[in-house]
């Protein structure tokens, strides 16, 4: 059995990395935040390092399940692209843009409940 052809090339590791790259270094600075944080607060008291300890928890924590709940709209919106399914695609932005306006953690506490849409900009097929 030759394996030669699934072996990735100089290319494909480059591609690769070009297209990782953003993604690490986002990753990385979002760290960095919560290492600033602790360094900033550390010479205050113990309590104070643990208040900013827990709310980069919780911010952590929040960032990773946004991310992971539009993450899912990717594989949704590019099988809409592949098909030519303009409709799809367009009802894959509305939700993926709704979904976060609509989350009551995103909502002023005295705002009625209704379902705030921001694809007012969205050209949507007839």
């Amino acid at each position: 059995m030759n394996l030669r052809p699934f072996i990735p090339g100089r290319d494909d590791l480059r591609r690769t990395l070009r297209l990782a790259a953003p993604v690490a270094f986002v990753q990385v600075g979002i760290m960095t935040m919560g290492v600033v944080d602790i360094v900033m607060v550390g010479h205050y008291s113990g309590v104070a390092l643990a208040a900013v300890a827990l709310g980069n928890l919780y911010f952590f924590g929040a960032t990773i399940f946004g991310w992971g709940v539009v993450m899912g709209l990717d594989p949704v919106i590019a099988q809409a692209v592949g098909a030519e399914d303009d409709l799809g695609v367009s009802r894959g932005l509305e939700r993926g843009c709704s979904w976060p306006l609509s989350s009551p953690s995103s909502q002023p506490p005295s705002s009625s409940r209704s379902r705030p849409s921001c694809t007012g900009w969205l050209s949507r097929p007839k």
